[in-house]
């Protein structure tokens, strides 16, 4: 299942590779055009006999697009899709045969920019130790095994394990496990931790499938959309809103507080190398954790 919004450029590319590594043939393509104004229609039209479509006359958002077209599939397995990934040979059935391991109810891939670079897709849920530890930069200090565990956003990604929290832009779940969570939640960022943080609460597992290779432009449509500052701070608030609907008080502001001192460290560093364009992503990040969710 894959949400597109103004596509045309990677959709082509997307569905070549699913259609191909497709699990013994048995796969059902479900694409949600999500108001797109660019020929992302006519292709779509054009790939009839292979993928079902369905169009929103306006966008509605990622989220609230997948969710539609969640309630059109039928098989047991949901693949959660960006436009703009390419599948690599058996990345399908691998993720497919880590669901039927006891207690993991999500997977997701290992993922490569076009360059071939390594684009980490692994996180924690939120923790004042790990806050403090990104904040003061201490994980570049911490062995590859320890990074994976305390701060695996920085980790190689070089083998499969269970993770709190994978980056969304592509997502194996059980059917019945995603329907029974009432799907994505309807903010275009964060979407991804939020239903791991309920999966979990029901006692399924996210697991990271390294040998499950997977080619992410990233942010292909969403630079259409919004500038990268305009992007950091709608991320931002998404951290915050799962915050506040998931953490306690004290908790919660704790985490706020030590992030968004990180950020100023970061933002100081930026801007004395002269690095304009980043340093405005973390003012971006900062105003929003100061002064709270609109």
């Amino acid at each position: 299942m894959i949400a597109a919004w103004n596509a045309d450029g990677v959709l082509d590319a997307c569905l070549d590779s699913l259609l191909e590594t497709g699990a013994a043939g048995d796969v059902e393509v479900i694409v949600v055009d999500d108001g797109s104004t660019d020929s992302t229609a006519a292709l779509l039209a054009d790939r009839s006999d292979s993928v079902r479509s369905i169009r929103n006359e306006r966008s509605v958002g990622y989220c609230a697009a997948i969710n539609q077209g969640a309630e059109l599939a039928t098989g047991q397995a949901l693949l959660l899709c960006n436009s703009d990934i390419e599948f690599g040979p058996d990345a399908l059935d691998r993720l497919l045969r880590a669901l039927d391991r006891p207690g993991i109810g999500l997977a997701i891939p290992r993922y490569h920019r076009p360059d071939g670079s390594l684009q980490p897709g692994c996180s924690r849920f939120p923790t004042i130790a790990g806050a403090s530890l990104l904040a003061a930069g201490l994980h570049r200090l911490l062995p590859d095994r320890l990074r994976a565990r305390l701060a695996p956003t920085h980790w190689s990604h070089r083998w499969s394990r269970d993770v709190d929290v994978a980056m969304g832009a592509v997502v194996a779940i059980e059917a019945e496990l995603f329907r029974a969570l009432g799907g994505y939640w309807p903010l275009m960022y964060g979407s991804e931790s939020d239903l791991a943080f309920r999966a979990a609460g029901r006692g399924r597992r996210v697991r990271f499938v390294a040998e499950a290779e997977v080619m992410h432009v990233g942010n292909h449509s969403n630079r259409r959309r919004w500038s990268d500052p305009e992007r950091a701070r709608r991320i931002a608030s998404s951290e915050l809103v799962f915050l506040e609907t998931h953490y306690g008080r004290s908790r919660r502001m704790a985490i706020r507080s030590i992030t968004s001192a990180g950020f100023g460290l970061r933002w100081i560093t930026l801007s004395l190398l002269r690095r304009p364009e980043r340093a405005a992503e973390y003012a971006a990040m900062i105003r929003v954790y100061v002064r709270g969710v609109d």
